[in-house]
Formats: C-alpha cells, sequence, structure tokens
C-alpha cells in the first residue's frame, strides 16, 4: 500500500497525464480538503459505509445550490454526464442545436446517438442569440445545449434569454453547462422548479479545483433525474472523489480566494499586453483571449518555453485568437516575459486599410443605393 501523501496527486502528475506544459493553471486541493482525503484512507474500509459519501455530498450540494437533493445527480466527471444526458433523450432522426463556437464534447455524444448537431453562430463569437437559435427549431430539434459562461468566449447568457428559450421551445430540452459558475457567479438553476424541459450540469474540475478527481453533477427536475439514472450505469464517483468534493463545498472561502487571484491577474495580465500594443479579451472564466497576427506561431513560440496557449483557430469566428488558461502570480509572470520575447510580427495585427472619409464627395464617387429598400431594411431592425 502507497504512503496516504501519494494518493494525493500532485499538479505536476496532472500535467504529467494531461500532456500539459507545466504552466498550465491546475489548482492544488487546499490543506484542509488534502486532510479530508488522508483521513478517509487512513480510516480504512471499516469505517465506509454505503451510500454514506452519497448523502453527504448530495446534503453539501442541496445546500449550495439550493436546489432538493431529488433534483440532483452525481457523475464521474462532464462527459459521463453529457454521455447520459444524449442516451436518456436523443433517439436516431433527432436534431441538437448547439450555441457556437464551442468545443465538440456535446456533440460526439449527440452524434453517437443517432442524432445530428448543428451549430448555430451569433453576431460575433462573444455575443448570444436566442432569436437566432429558435429560428432553427423544428419538429426534430429534440435538444438545444449551449455553455453559460462560453468555453472559450465567456460568452453569457441573460436570464431573460434562457427564459425566452424555455418557453418558445418547450418541447425542447435546453441543456445549459455551468462548469465556470463559480467564476461568473450566476447560474440558471432557479428556473429548474419552474421549467421541466431545463438541465443544468457543473463540475469540480474548474474554480473549484479537483481537476484530479472526476466529479460533476446534473440539476433537473426529478423526472429528469429519474430517467437519466435509467442509463447512468456505473458513471459515478469514487467514494475517494465523494470526500474530496464533499470538503471542497467546506471550504469555500479558499475556493473565493483562488477566483479573485485569477480574475486580479487577468486584468493585470490586460493591461501589461495592452501596453505592449497586444489586444487581448477578459472572460468570465479564467481563460484569457488574446488577438494574434499569427496564432500558429503565437502559439507555437509560447508553448517552446513552457507557456500553456491553445489555438481556437478551428472554431468559425475564433481565427485570429489563441487563449491561455490564467493562473497565480508565477504564472502570470512567465506570460508577461514570454510576450516580451515574442518577435512583434507574430503577435501584433496589422491595421486595416481604411477609405479616406470626407463630408463631400462628387457625384460619381457616391454609392448607389435603392432608397425604398433602404428605408424597409431600417423598418425592419427596429
Amino acid at each position: 500500500m502507497q504512503p496516504v501523501e501519494n494518493v494525493i496527486p500532485r499538479p505536476e502528475q496532472v500535467l504529467e497525464a494531461s500532456g500539459l506544459p507545466e504552466n498550465h493553471a491546475v489548482q492544488h486541493p487546499s490543506e484542509r480538503v488534502q486532510k479530508a482525503i488522508r483521513d478517509f484512507i487512513t480510516n480504512g474500509s471499516a469505517a465506509r459505509y454505503p451510500g454514506e459519501q452519497t448523502r453527504n455530498l448530495l446534503e453539501s450540494l442541496g445546500r449550495y445550490t439550493g436546489i432538493p437533493e431529488k433534483s440532483i445527480q452525481l457523475f464521474n466527471g462532464l462527459t459521463s454526464i453529457f454521455e447520459t444526458i444524449a442516451e436518456a433523450f436523443l433517439k436516431p432522426g433527432d436534431t441538437v442545436l448547439i450555441a457556437g463556437p464551442v468545443e465538440d464534447n456535446f456533440r460526439i455524444y449527440a452524434e453517437s446517438c443517432g442524432a445530428k448537431a448543428a451549430y448555430c453562430y451569433g453576431f460575433s463569437p462573444f455575443s448570444s442569440d436566442p432569436d437566432g437559435l429558435l429560428e432553427n427549431v423544428n419538429k426534430t430539434t429534440r435538444m438545444i445545449f449551449l455553455a453559460n459562461p462560453g468555453h472559450p468566449t465567456g460568452t453569457v447568457w441573460s436570464d431573460d434569454e434562457i427564459r425566452h428559450l424555455l418557453e418558445h421551445a418547450p418541447d425542447t430540452i435546453l441543456v445549459i453547462d455551468e462548469s465556470y459558475f463559480e467564476y461568473y457567479g450566476h447560474t440558471s438553476v432557479g428556473l429548474i422548479e419552474r421549467y421541466d424541459n431545463l438541465i443544468v450540469t457543473r463540475t469540480f474540475s474548474e474554480a473549484l479545483g479537483l481537476a484530479g478527481y472526476p466529479c460533476a453533477y446534473a440539476l433537473a427536475s426529478a423526472r429528469n433525474i429519474k430517467e437519466m439514472n435509467r442509463h447512468r450505469g456505473s458513471r459515478v464517483p469514487s467514494d475517494l472523489v465523494q470526500v474530496a468534493a464533499a470538503a471542497v463545498l467546506n471550504d469555500l472561502e479558499y475556493v473565493r480566494r483562488r477566483v479573485d487571484q485569477v480574475q486580479e491577474n487577468m486584468i493585470f495580465l490586460s493591461v501589461r499586453l495592452r501596453s505592449l500594443g497586444i489586444s487581448s479579451r477578459i472572460t468570465p472564466t479564467d481563460l484569457l483571449l488574446v488577438q494574434t497576427a499569427d496564432p500558429l506561431k503565437a502559439v507555437s513560440f509560447l508553448r517552446s518555453i513552457g507557456v500553456f496557449a491553445w489555438n481556437p483557430g478551428y472554431l468559425p469566428q475564433l481565427e485570429n485568437f489563441i487563449w491561455m488558461t490564467i493562473g497565480d502570480d508565477e504564472v502570470s509572470r512567465r506570460i508577461v516575459e514570454a510576450f516580451e520575447r515574442m518577435p512583434e510580427q507574430i503577435y501584433r495585427l496589422r491595421p486595416l486599410l481604411k477609405a479616406r472619409v470626407t463630408l463631400h464627395r462628387p457625384p460619381e464617387d457616391q454609392p448607389e443605393y435603392d432608397k425604398a429598400n433602404f428605408y424597409s431594411g431600417l423598418e425592419e431592425s427596429r
């Protein structure tokens, strides 16, 4: 039997297993959480009663979310929730609308059940578009998926927009991934008791700092939870993981301090990068988006000197961005130093050539337009 200390994954062990560079912001559990893990292991199996850890964690989640325990279900990771939701509610011929840009996790499981996934993009990668989603809803649309806030864009959806979707597509299940709730601080779980077509998912792997302990949970009506349970199978977190998760919920002050640190470093980096002429976008997550002239070369340069960065250019509307996970002060310092060393032609966007604007132009230079259609378009936009 290995020593108790070796059972708790260190940040570098998590990174090694994931293949990420050493400065990727993987949080270490607090001392309080580590003590709970050590105590659980030291006590041995004789002190483990069937279902005890699950009851403790569900009670903690009930207090944390304000949702009845009958509307909460545990899973061994976010992907397990997505897989279970797809199996429980989708069938061949169904359509799933996904608010993009977003990564492919949910699409993969939807298509594995024979459903067709269709991406819906807003006017910009950072704007929500509920009307655009609803325009694509038809008799085959079984589900809408969105992340709030979005990953990696940080797009946020208001309560009014969420209610708009729920009420205008009552036969469609709306799945909202709130993995970054602790950073954003706003949630749609209060709508669950009113709308039976809403499912909210969350994970312990982001701000709650349990990346080495796969644990996530779904929040939905008791009827939808019951249906998901029919397909959940063995996708449940271990007792050890549940102990760690419950300990995190009993140490939220540590989580708040960590979130504050990330947000402060996000602002610090944005200001420092601006001084270099680099445009960045702060998101309500732990991701900072940076515009670069050559994203591929920027990511390659950053990774070559041990700074974790990712190129989301495969996602429509994000062709000139890279993103970085923001963590403690040391990570932020290394990011600044990396951009100071980066060749300017890699990150500096060339200014767009703009036509000279004048108040008076000769008639032959004036653009032609149909006045009737022009004013008709204005009326429609109103």
